[in-house]
């Protein structure tokens, strides 16, 4: 074994006590027991010298042998939070997130310097196939959305089912993410075989050097925790790794006390849940395209009423319903976990009213989806894509809604109903959210913008004009009946 010498040292050390076992027993000298004790002294120290001196060498050995491993996985973890980092000025945080970065390789350097070689290689294999994973991860979140790979990011890809996915692929597109990350790649490899090359004449203060800033890293890195635990390796794989905040939300019942403060409540409530609407892009609050013209139409009727407050609470829809689902907000720190809160479907319920769920959206996704977990505490559940599958239909559009939602108007058995409609809205693809005779706005509209720019926000405007033909084509399906209809998005969109 590497850390205990050889098999004469464990004789040795056996003599040895049976020598001093000798003694307690035996009447000899007590200058012969000295001795005894001495010797075995001697044999103990020469075996801790032996450890001490296998564990430094251990413990050196990313330093002094292994540095190519270190360096290798230094930059294939750390490239592109450096990128993103400098171009977005961000250096408050640098020192202490390259700290953990240099701790971490190190301790993933470790193991290589184990002497069997089927384990050496399989570990090595293991290693470089997670770092592999992340570093495109890491390359597509840099490149593409100007953001390190973070909880939101796998919250997106949690909550999404195959086809949505794609679509954001396409949308967003590979190529160059590809091209960046192998110019990179091989960059990284060359630097890795050329300290390969010249390791055995790097000199003793450039490894000095490296232990020295080894050693300050994690020290620094045990100072600032959640730097450490968010950009490591190991961080990452939990984000990916953590369980699935998917509940039966109907064991969390509370059954609150309600205060009536009217018993004059309408027979019809609808609820819209619209994706990805920007404030910026609504003709009924300012913007100069016409792409809202029959809710303009109705507000300028007197049959709708606009809010101009209102704030989505992130960026992500997962977290927007944990919030607007519910009482839950998640700046009170007196506030209970999101999934105990009371919901308004409960209170809905509690007063009477049979409740509908129809979805153009997927019930699953790459995880339990928390937004068909919600549907369940429906009476009734419709879902265009029921089942997480890109060889459905590959594209549904949120007209078809209005088939399902007008037969259980039809076919309501009660007095009081709820009718909850999640559409896509304009949910990237944008040219996919609506169909072709719709496509009213095409980049000529749009000389004012950049020629980059033109095509996504035509496109995208399109879908809002659809979205209006979808929820003005709801609001007439109620006009004659005794309803509230409401309409709001889960978030909104930041296109440039």
């Amino acid at each position: 074994m590497w850390a205990f010498g050889n098999c004469r040292t464990y004789l040795h050390i056996v003599e040895a006590f049976f020598s001093l076992s000798f003694v307690r027993k035996s009447p000899i000298s007590i200058t012969e027991g000295e001795a005894v004790r001495k010797r075995l002294c001697v044999y103990i120290c020469f075996v801790m010298k032996r450890v001490a001196l296998s564990l430094s060498r251990f413990l050196l050995s990313p330093i002094s042998e292994n540095l190519h491993w270190l360096c290798l996985i230094f930059l294939l973890t750390a490239t592109f939070d450096a990128i993103q980092f400098l171009k977005n000025e961000i250096f408050g945080i640098f020192l202490a997130v390259f700290s953990a970065k240099i701790m971490f390789s190190y301790i993933l350097a470790l193991p290589v310097a184990v002497k069997m070689r089927w384990i050496k290689y399989l570990y090595i294999s293991v290693l470089f196939l997670i770092i592999g994973v992340f570093y495109l991860v890491d390359a597509y979140c840099v490149i593409k959305l100007n953001v390190s790979f973070n909880r939101n990011f796998v919250a997106m890809i949690k909550g999404s089912n195959i086809t949505e996915t794609m679509e954001f692929f396409d949308n967003y597109g590979l190529f160059d993410v590809l091209c960046y990350s192998l110019f990179l790649l091989i960059v990284s490899v060359g630097i890795f075989y050329q300290i390969r090359k010249w390791k055995c004449h790097i000199p003793g203060w450039v490894k000095g050097t490296m232990l020295c800033v080894v050693i300050l890293s994690t020290i620094n890195s045990m100072r600032t925790p959640t730097y450490r635990d968010y950009y490591s390796l190991t961080g990452k794989c939990k984000l990916l790794t953590t369980e699935s905040e998917s509940y039966n939300y109907k064991d969390y019942f509370t059954n609150p006390q309600l205060v009536t403060l009217n018993d004059n409540m309408p027979e019809n409530v609808v609820i819209i849940i619209g994706e990805s609407l920007s404030k910026q892009h609504c003709q009924l609050y300012g913007y100069d395209v016409e792409n809202q013209p029959e809710l303009f139409k109705l507000r300028s009727d007197s049959l709708l009423y606009v809010f101009d407050n209102v704030v989505s609470v992130a960026t992500g829809t997962m977290a927007n319903f944990k919030c607007f689902m519910s009482t839950y907000n998640p700046n009170y720190a007196e506030c209970d976990e999101w999934y105990k809160c009371t919901t308004w479907l409960e209170i809905f319920r509690m007063k009477g009213y049979y409740s509908h769920w129809i979805s153009n959206h997927s019930k699953t996704g790459f995880s339990d989806n928390i937004i068909g977990r919600y549907s369940e505490l429906c009476d009734t559940v419709y879902f265009n894509n029921w089942f997480n599958s890109a060889y459905d239909e590959r594209v549904k559009l949120d007209g078809s809604l209005l088939a399902p939602l007008q037969e259980f108007k039809s076919n309501k058995t009660r007095d009081k109903n709820l009718f909850v409609c999640h559409v896509m809205g304009s949910h990237y693809t944008f040219s996919s959210r609506y169909p072709e005779d719709y496509g009213k706005f095409g980049p000529g509209h749009y000389t004012n913008l950049p020629a980059h720019q033109r095509k996504n926000i035509s496109e995208y405007d399109n879908s809002v004009l659809y979205n209006d033909y979808v929820v003005s084509s709801i609001m007439s399906m109620f006009a004659q009946d005794d309803a509230v209809v409401v309409y709001f998005s889960d978030h909104g969109l930041d296109l440039y």
